[in-house]
C-alpha cells in the first residue's frame, strides 16, 4: 500500500475545549498535525494546548500580531503561519518554525511571479514557504508543482496547493509538499476544494 502524505487538519473553533476535543478526533482519523485558528481564542487558552496529542501549527487570520499568536510563539508551538504581507515584529521563536504564506484567491500567478514571492518569503526569514492559489484551469496545478521545485532549490521546505475544485490534484498528488490540508468533515472546511478525512486513503505519495 502506498505511503500517505502528511496530513494537517485545520481547526477553527470557538473555545479551547472544542479545539482539544477535535484535535483528539483528528488524531484518531489519521492526522499528523493540526492547524489551530486563534481568531476566536484568548491568550490564556494557549497553556491548554499541552493537552493536544499532535504537533501544532498556529495561525490568526484576522490579526497576525494578536496576543494569542504572540503567546503561541513564545510558548514554542511547533509552527506559526504568518502572511507574507504582514509587517509583524516576531519575538524569539525558539523551537518554533516560521511559515511565511502567500494566498491568492483569484488566480494562480505565473511562475516568474511566484519565484519573486518565494524570494521575498526567504528574505523574511521563512523556515517553510506556503503558497495557496486559486486554480482556474488544471494546468495551474503544474505551476504549483514548479513553485515547490523552486522552494526546494532555495534549500527550504514548502507547502503548495491550489484551491477550488480544479485544484484537487495539487492536494492528492503532491509528494514534494511538506503536508496537505484535510478537514475533519464537510462542515469544517477552511478552504474551497479542501478534502475531508473520509478521503485520506486517496491522498498518497
Amino acid at each position: 500500500m502506498p505511503n500517505q502524505m502528511t496530513i494537517c487538519v485545520p481547526l477553527k473553533c470557538s473555545s479551547v475545549t472544542e479545539v482539544i476535543s477535535k484535535a483528539k478526533e483528528a488524531k484518531r482519523k489519521g492526522a499528523d498535525l493540526v492547524e489551530i485558528w486563534l481568531d476566536d481564542l484568548d491568550e490564556k487558552d494557549i497553556k491548554q494546548f499541552e493537552k493536544i496529542p499532535l504537533p501544532i501549527l498556529c495561525v490568526d487570520k484576522t490579526n497576525p500580531s494578536s496576543p494569542p499568536l504572540i503567546k503561541a510563539m513564545e510558548s514554542g508551538v511547533d509552527y506559526v503561519d504568518i502572511d507574507i504581507a504582514s509587517s509583524i515584529q516576531l519575538p524569539d521563536l525558539n523551537l518554533t518554525q516560521l511559515i511565511i504564506s502567500y494566498h491568492n484567491f483569484e488566480e494562480t500567478p505565473d511562475i516568474t511571479t511566484l519565484k519573486d514571492i518565494i524570494s521575498n518569503a526567504k528574505a523574511k526569514g521563512a523556515d517553510i514557504i506556503k503558497i495557496a492559489t486559486q486554480a482556474n484551469k488544471d494546468e495551474d496545478n503544474d505551476t504549483i508543482f514548479k513553485a515547490l521545485d523552486l522552494i526546494q532549490k532555495e534549500d527550504l521546505k514548502g507547502i503548495a496547493l491550489c484551491m477550488g475544485p480544479l485544484g484537487v490534484r495539487s492536494r492528492t498528488e503532491n509528494p514534494n509538499s511538506l503536508w496537505t490540508y484535510i478537514a475533519l468533515d464537510e462542515d469544517s472546511r477552511t478552504a474551497d476544494g479542501q478534502l475531508t478525512t473520509s478521503h485520506i486513503d486517496e491522498i498518497v505519495l
